[in-house]
């Protein structure tokens, strides 16, 4: 459990290292592997996943505030084995049912389709009827083309993966049936703004959406992602939806009245929500 500069968050919680997706911007720059690299928390430049069993009882260091699980990697990638992502979402439901455990648990997938099996069934067995504020998300980028990874099997064979590409992703999270589901649109990309629209006033079954842009940003593109930034947010609020518009996107123009919002009952410990990390 480390405290974090991610502005939307108090802790991250990473009992999982590492990851197998081959994001299209990746190689210049992922927050994950760059944070992996510097803490030293994961196999090498490889990111090669690792399973960090002994960092499951961190999740009592953080009774308050917001906590997010996994951000040195994909806790349900497609090659974490069963066992360890069952064992990652229990810990999560044990935890709060512990008296006075307030604390809000946003995991985060680019496989959201594998919440079903995975997560699903472990939160409904602990907590049953809770009105536990453990969210279940996902990232839409702009990754529609599917990069594949060869998966090592027994007996020398492997065979060809796929990352779930941004509507397998949508359709996934819109579906879920589980009350508290979030959205992270990060990293923005120029021009994406129209497509974002439409898909959410399709009626996005949601309850929080984060929107960020790469950094640094490119000067050029800081006019368009604005843009971007505020015809997804008025998409999400004729829905009802709370937005939060991460310093990325606020830093091009500091004196627009962005949204900087939490879903009710959501809130952070260590920082106001108005924080922004230095540059």
């Amino acid at each position: 459990m480390n405290k974090t500069g991610i502005e939307w968050a108090d802790h991250v919680w990473n009992p999982l290292t590492g990851c197998r997706h081959h994001c299209e911007y990746s190689k210049a720059g992922c927050y994950a592997q760059a944070m992996a690299r510097y803490r030293k928390t994961t196999s090498a430049k490889a990111f090669l996943p690792e399973y960090h069993p002994e960092r499951l009882g961190e999740l009592v260091e953080a009774t308050k505030g917001i906590t997010f699980a996994g951000s040195n990697g994909d806790l349900f990638g497609a090659w974490v084995p069963e066992e360890q992502v069952k064992e990652i979402v229990e810990t999560a439901a044990m935890y709060w049912m512990i008296k006075e455990f307030t604390q809000s648990i946003m995991f985060l997938t680019k496989n959201p389709a594998r919440y079903v099996d995975s997560a699903l069934p472990v939160l409904r067995k602990h907590l049953g009827k809770i009105d536990a504020s453990i969210w279940l998300g996902t990232t839409l980028d702009k990754g529609f083309t599917s990069k594949g990874w060869d998966e090592n099997l027994p007996g020398g064979q492997s065979r060809h993966c796929s990352t779930p590409d941004v509507e397998e992703r949508y359709t996934a999270i819109h579906a879920l049936g589980w009350p508290k589901k979030w959205l992270s649109i990060e990293p923005l990309a120029p021009g994406m703004g129209h497509y974002y629209f439409d898909l959410i006033m399709g009626g996005l079954d949601v309850q929080w959406v984060v929107i960020g842009a790469k950094t640094p940003t490119r000067a050029k593109d800081s006019i368009t992602l604005m843009s971007d930034a505020e015809e997804i947010t008025g998409a999400c609020l004729a829905l009802g939806i709370p937005v939060f518009v991460k310093s990325s996107i606020v830093a091009m123009n500091p004196d627009w009245p962005w949204c900087r919002d939490f879903p009710a009952g959501v809130k952070l410990a260590t920082k106001p929500a108005s924080y922004q990390p230095e540059a």
